[in-house]
């Protein structure tokens, strides 16, 4: 981890060079390890999971969206010993680096095919894509452009995220989606009822975010120093993410109550001058962040190893389509 804090001289104290990066799982979190075994009800808010399946045979996955963070931010304060007025401050932002749209579209991809066979294992019957292309009503959905040159980037509770659909299927948004940038479509509430008319079928649209490390700050009115960590490793950002589903006249969605969460590290911090300068960090122009060059110490730049990104990503992702196959055979028996 990298911690940056700062006392009541606002002078800010980075802890020097790469330090090894955190393992261990936050108290907070639930490792995808244990996806087989948790209680569903510990990883998502399954109510809604009954309105969507009970007495279904079928299923259609008319959507299939993951959103990358490629950049984050966290701020601490400290008030002063009376517990008033401005203290110290400390702030800390984080860039993935070796990361491009490529192997976002790549793990999308992958994710979309382990997700259906997820569904299929929950004893329902997958309609086919070819059959789901084909139909009226999917054929009335309101898409969101994006291409191999385009990325589609939204803003969202102060992170930047990069969206690609999975399986073929069409990047799209209802007008309850945060991360649609507040141009969702209120057409599309109506497209997934029909679908799930004209196919007889119970209709999804699984729409996951992942962070390639989280931020934690301390601080407070009586602290004298404020403090930010970054911790890298894959896990789901619980705010963004969701499953909605079609119910009778109008729409049901499963969160995530907290924290779902990958072991292991996946590349190494440089501060954002040093990748930046050097130009050792590839893919961060492609996605449209320019982080340099940069002087101020409190940018750190994650320089991700592709290969343990996609394999620690597609872990994270398995996990979610586990503990959700699971929580449907629940609410089907």
């Amino acid at each position: 981890m990298l911690r940056f804090t700062a006392s009541f001289s606002h002078r800010v104290l980075p802890f020097v060079g790469c330090v090894a990066l955190a393992a261990s799982t936050p108290a907070w979190a639930v490792p995808a390890s244990e996806a087989t075994s948790v209680a569903t009800r510990k990883v998502y808010d399954t109510s809604t999971l009954k309105g969507v399946f009970k007495g279904q045979s079928k299923v259609v996955i008319a959507g299939y969206q993951i959103a990358f963070v490629t950049r984050n931010k966290a701020t601490a304060h400290a008030g002063n010993y009376l517990g008033g007025g401005s203290g110290a401050k400390a702030s800390l932002e984080t860039f993935v680096g070796n990361v491009d749209l490529a192997l976002m579209q790549a793990i999308a991809n992958e994710a979309y095919v382990t997700f259906a066979k997820k569904m299929q294992d929950s004893g329902l019957e997958v309609v086919p894509l070819e059959t789901l292309k084909a139909s009226a009503a999917f054929k009335r959905l309101e898409t969101t452009a994006s291409s191999p040159t385009q990325a589609y980037k939204v803003e969202f509770q102060g992170a930047h995220y990069i969206l690609v659909a999975g399986g073929g299927l069409p990047l799209w948004f209802n007008k309850f989606d945060g991360l649609a940038g507040g141009k969702g479509s209120s057409k599309n509430i109506a497209v997934m009822a029909e679908l799930a008319k004209e196919l007889n079928a119970a209709v999804i649209q699984p729409s996951i975010a992942v962070d390639f490390a989280y931020l934690e700050t301390s601080g407070g009115k009586l602290a004298r120093r404020a403090g930010v960590e970054a911790k890298n490793g894959m896990m789901v950002v619980p705010a963004a993410s969701v499953f909605w589903g079609s119910v009778s006249g109008g729409l049901a969605y499963t969160k995530f109550i907290d924290g779902f969460w990958v072991e292991g590290e996946t590349g190494k911090w440089v501060n954002a001058e040093e990748a930046s300068n050097r130009g050792i960090v590839k893919g961060l122009s492609g996605l449209g962040i320019d982080i340099g060059p940069v002087t101020k110490k409190k940018a750190l730049v994650l320089e991700a190893n592709p290969a343990l990104f996609k394999e620690k990503t597609l872990f994270l992702l398995e996990g979610t389509a586990e503990v959700y196959q699971r929580g449907i055979q629940e609410v089907r028996r």
